[in-house]
């Protein structure tokens, strides 16, 4: 148990051994090498180890232009009319949102009445009265159940009648499956003002340059490749679905795209480098065998001659999620000397390894942990045995030095008696010593 113990209490220190072995050597270069091109390339200068960040805090707003013309007059609701930014921008404002109608079904002069359900409802089927629950309201239904049963002439099995909006809605697109109503979306602009501020470095930005004029802005459309154009804040519709690689799907049941704004600003430089980039991708499933796409209802509501009446809309269409991301990065003391002590510390991963390799991989390395590990108890024993028997015997001496004994003589003259200290002592009488100095 005591050596259990003493294990506690042992102390290791490093060896130093040089080991003349080429490979070991090549591998440790190397390693060394590996860590420094790490260190350097990747965090001081792709990283920008040497900086301290800030996220920014972000403002957007949007504004959308355009007309549309339709005249489909054998398409109740629809036919030949004028359509603007009040007709298709529904909800008319959102939070980092906005979306634009590009296809509907329209169900016009609704009113509240009674009608039969439709057919499609399971829980609507009947063959009389008995087989309707007044009040009876079913989850996929459209309204309460009157109970009684309507069975048009000539079939066998009726449906229930219900109280609810009638006419019941009309779901069927108005052009099928192979084109939507609204094709001048293509041509609608888009203006997103972005305002950005960094707080930690008391940076404000936008996206509209300092530079720009009333006469830019009414007349550019963005442009990646264009020198001027790739900083305006207005954006045609046709060019964000060009960028987001949609196919005509998105405008017949609806869909969702994601406008990203990222600024990236190295403030080590002047402001006005800081500058954002766009992207365009769609977010949803285009390829989802069911429910895809994206669509909502709402309704128009009026009055006639006292009866209440709406005008229901299922609007499908596009809804564009706009994120913004962005992070500033200025030179700081603190960063930089703690990347560069996590580099040294890294460096010392190298010899490590290579002991590994040395120590267990290679066919000498029997006589390398000969070299490596010393243990130096027998010498501590040896050494402990030496300082034993030295005050061993500096004990022995001293106890035989006290029994030494005064020869005391009856000497008329006296007798001088010198010690190792040099005192001397004079007897003049028997048991009286004085002392001369």
């Amino acid at each position: 148990m005591v050596k259990g113990i003493a294990v506690l209490f042992e102390y290791e220190t490093p060896k130093l051994v040089q080991i003349s072995n080429i490979r070991i050597g090549v591998t440790q270069r190397l390693l060394q090498l590996v860590i420094l091109i790490y260190v350097v390339c990747w965090v001081m200068i792709y990283e920008k180890g040497y900086q301290e960040n800030d996220i920014a805090k972000s403002a957007v707003t949007t504004k959308v232009k355009g007309v549309g013309f339709t005249k489909f007059s054998h398409i109740p609701g629809i036919g030949m009319r004028s359509w603007d930014v009040a007709d298709y921008i529904v909800p008319p404002l959102e939070n980092n949102a906005l979306f634009v109608i590009t296809n509907l079904v329209k169900t016009e002069r609704q009113s509240l009445s009674k009608c039969p359900e439709s057919s499609w409802v399971p829980e609507a089927a009947c063959y009389k009265d008995s087989d309707c629950k007044p009040y009876f309201i079913s989850h996929l239904g459209n309204g309460a159940h009157t109970g009684k049963c309507i069975i048009k002439p000539g079939n066998d099995i009726g449906s229930c009648e219900i109280y609810s909006w009638c006419p019941l809605e009309n779901d069927t697109l108005p052009l099928g499956r192979k084109s939507f109503l609204f094709p001048m979306v293509y041509n609608y602009t888009l203006l997103i003002k972005n305002d950005i501020n960094f707080e930690k470095f008391g940076i404000h930005r936008r996206n509209i340059q300092n530079w720009a004029s009333k006469k830019f802005l009414r007349t550019c459309l963005y442009n990646k490749t264009d020198p001027e154009n790739r900083f305006c804040p207005i954006f045609q519709f046709g060019t964000i679905f060009e960028e987001a690689h949609v196919d005509q799907s998105i405008f017949i049941s609806g869909g969702v795209i994601g406008i990203d704004i990222d600024w990236k600003c190295d403030l080590d430089w002047d402001v006005q480098y800081c500058n954002p980039t766009y992207s365009f991708r769609r977010l949803d499933d285009a390829h989802a065998k069911i429910a895809s796409g994206f669509n909502f209802r709402y309704a128009h509501f009026y009055s006639e001659n006292g009866t209440n009446y709406r005008d229901l809309i299922k609007a499908y269409g596009i809804r564009f999620v706009i994120h913004v991301s962005g992070e500033a990065g200025k030179f700081h003391l603190l960063p930089l000397t703690m990347n560069i002590g996590s580099g040294l510390a890294l460096l010392g991963l190298a010899p490590t390894v290579c002991d590994i390799i040395a120590l267990n991989l290679l066919r000498s390395r029997d006589i390398y942990q000969r070299a490596k590990f010393e243990t130096i108890a027998e010498e501590q024993a040896h050494l402990s045995s030496r300082r034993a028997d030295k005050a061993q015997r500096k004990k022995y001496g001293l106890s035989k030095r006290n029994t030494e004994t005064i020869n005391e003589n009856s000497d008329e003259n006296g007798k001088i008696i010198q010690w190792k200290d040099d005192q001397e002592f004079t007897v003049s009488d028997t048991q009286t010593i004085h002392s001369s100095t």
